[in-house]
């Protein structure tokens, strides 16, 4: 099940950034767990109702996104580059 919400986490992602519906990307994504949407519904309903059990999932969900994006650059650690920064006044 965290694979399957860390991928559909990453799909509603890139959905908002591209503003573009993917046909049957989510689809896609359970039939490679061979998930059907029904078997999908019934687990996110057991896990509404175990939340201890939810709230461990999760944590490893978000784990593992916050794994694959990597450190953030805060914006004054980006070198200053000719064009990219205006000069200080």
């Amino acid at each position: 099940m965290v694979d399957v919400l860390i991928e559909m986490h990453l799909l509603n992602a890139r959905l908002r950034v591209t503003n573009q519906p993917l046909e049957g990307a989510r689809d896609s994504i359970l039939a490679r767990y061979d998930i059907d949407s029904t078997t999908y519904a019934r687990a996110l309903t057991y896990y509404a109702a175990h939340t201890d059990e939810y709230s461990d999932v999760y944590r490893q969900v978000v784990d593992a996104l916050a794994d694959e994006r990597g450190p953030v650059v805060a914006p004054d650690s980006i070198p200053e580059q000719p064009g990219l920064i205006p000069p200080s006044p």
